[in-house]
């Protein structure tokens, strides 16, 4: 297709595509790349060149769309946010069996996993919609896309691109997020390193503790 600026225009032509139920790349917020996002799961797969029911993760407009239906006590759900909005990490929650369908893309082995890191300039197109199945911008076996141009490359000019690049820091260094999966009764696991941990001193026991204080710090703010 092409790239298109993240305008009014720009953004309703991307609404058009999604809804339509063809995937379209997104820019996500520093220091996570461009993504690749779509209201039908199996053809953000098949764009990708993997199988079409192969887990996709799950961008939700808001993380109480998932919370009657995750294994999470009450008090675990602020933590849960914080880590979903400010920190803009992936997670894989604990979710409840006979969940709702728009779920199961994105469930496996009874995990949920979700996001919630959106570019406040891209929110009209999540918040339209509730939720977006996401992945990152590539092709499978390929690296991640940090500039719309090498987003539009790695599809070979096949998918629309929303230029986000003068809405991200192109002085950060940008890839996938870290993945953590959040247990049933609130501990932390890590499942996947990204670009959360990449430059944290430490091991993966110090950083789960070093996100621990983190978010009590927030809370007595």
């Amino acid at each position: 297709m092409t790239i298109v600026p993240g305008d009014a225009a720009g953004l309703r032509r991307a609404a058009g595509v999604l809804d339509a139920g063809v995937p379209v790349v997104m820019p996500l917020p520093s220091p996570l790349p461009y993504g690749l996002a779509g209201t039908n799961a199996a053809n953000v797969n098949a764009a990708k060149g993997r199988p079409a029911g192969q887990t996709t993760g799950m961008l939700v407009a808001d993380i109480a769309l998932v919370v009657p239906y995750a294994e999470l006590g009450a008090h675990s759900w602020a933590f849960v946010r914080w880590l979903a909005t400010e920190q803009m990490m992936n997670l894989l929650l604990p979710i409840r069996e006979g969940s709702p369908a728009w779920a199961k893309p994105s469930t496996s082995q009874g995990w949920l996993g979700v996001t919630a890191a959106c570019l406040a300039e891209m929110r009209v197109l999540l918040d339209q919609r509730g939720l977006l199945y996401v992945s990152s911008a590539n092709r499978t076996g390929g690296q991640v896309a940090v500039t719309a141009p090498t987003a539009n490359a790695a599809f070979a000019d096949q998918l629309l691109v929303i230029d986000g690049d003068p809405f991200r820091d192109p002085a950060a260094f940008s890839g996938s997020a870290t993945m953590l999966r959040v247990e049933r009764r609130g501990g932390l696991s890590l499942v996947r390193h990204g670009i959360h941990d990449a430059g944290f001193a430490g091991g993966t026991d110090q950083f789960l503790q070093h996100l621990t204080r983190l978010w009590r710090a927030s809370t007595r703010s």
